[in-house]
């Protein structure tokens, strides 16, 4: 990424934590690629992928006061959208295992 984008993220970063709704649609249409190729790159399901990318986005919106260098917003995105990619693996995968045990018992009865 060149300077002048990370210098374009820290001004969209700035301006919406002063308030201003178009700032973080920008920082949405500059990193919603990368964001939706992270998640993938972890569930590999592009319907997740997207869903997982659309919440880290609600996420960061959420929390965007919490960035700790403005010019960073990528990287900080990046590692919040890895981090709910894993947990929504996890919560899957403890989910098949519920309904296999479930049907395991239906089973054997």
């Amino acid at each position: 990424m060149a300077t002048r984008d990370f210098d374009d993220d820290a001004k969209a970063v700035a301006r919406c934590v002063k308030g201003d709704p178009e700032a973080f649609s920008e920082l949405i249409r500059r990193h919603r690629a990368l964001a939706v190729a992270v998640a993938f790159s972890v569930c590999r399901d592009r319907a997740l992928a997207e869903d997982i990318a659309q919440d880290a986005f609600i996420r960061a919106y959420g929390r965007i006061r919490q960035i700790r260098r403005r010019e960073s917003f990528s990287a900080w995105l990046t590692s919040i959208v890895k981090h709910m990619a894993v947990r929504a693996m996890q919560n899957a995968s403890r989910v098949a295992k519920m309904h296999q045990l479930a049907a395991a018992k239906i089973d054997a009865h």
